[in-house]
């Protein structure tokens, strides 16, 4: 082997060498990506689940009122009914 086939060997192990390492680098960096998105995306969902958790019996008291007042509308209109009914009764009491 020449002289200058032994450099050019040296240096493209050099740049092989190199090329590994770059490829380690990102290798590594990419692995850490998505251990952190992961971790990322578990926190969203739990507190989101958390959240969700905490406020829930505050929204099971706010539809439980809600839906009496929605009751209690149907109680007022079969009352107003009645009252016309009454109002109908009075006003032929006073034909006679």
């Amino acid at each position: 082997m020449n002289p200058e086939q032994e450099k050019d060997l040296k240096e493209a192990l050099r740049l092989a060498m190199e090329n590994n390492e770059i490829l380690k680098k990102m290798r590594r960096s990419l692995f850490w990506n998505k251990v952190f998105k992961t971790v990322y995306l578990v926190i969203i969902l739990g507190v989101t689940f958390g959240a969700y958790y905490f406020v829930q019996p505050y929204l099971e008291n706010v539809l439980g009122t809600y839906q009496s007042l929605l009751g209690g509308s149907e109680e007022v209109k079969q009352t107003g009914n009645s009252l016309l009914d009454i109002s109908n009764i009075l006003s032929g009491f006073g034909k006679n």
